[in-house]
């Protein structure tokens, strides 16, 4: 289960199991994503990678902070064809040398998790 505001259910694993990814890239800026079940169903219904990170993770509430900017870096990555991978390593090195704070420090642990384990 993913949680909103005030812990109100957002999303459930098995609402989330309806859902067709079929090739999407996944950007999940979420807390605790490879320790949930999320994950997997993420990559079940087809996604052909997932990027989020373990633990608590941060991002802005009145302006975008941490995995805010990483997803951003990241979209804008895919968007000039980079591969999944490269954009995340783009954006991680964008985030690294412009954003020192604690969340940025939390989400240069952010991965990409493919379905052959990738």
């Amino acid at each position: 289960m993913w949680w909103g505001d005030g812990l109100a259910p957002a999303l459930s694993v098995g609402t989330l199991r309806h859902v067709e990814l079929r090739g999407a890239v996944v950007f999940a800026s979420n807390c605790w994503l490879p320790e949930s079940p999320m994950l997997s169903v993420l990559l079940e219904v087809g996604a052909s990678g997932v990027v989020g990170g373990s633990g608590t993770n941060y991002g802005g509430t009145q302006t975008m902070a941490g995995a805010d900017i990483l997803g951003l870096y990241f979209r804008r990555g895919l968007q000039v064809g980079l591969t999944a991978q490269n954009a995340l390593d783009v954006a991680k090195l964008r985030l690294r040398l412009k954003w020192p704070t604690l969340a940025t420090r939390d989400t240069l642990a952010f991965q990409l998790f493919t379905p052959n384990g990738g």
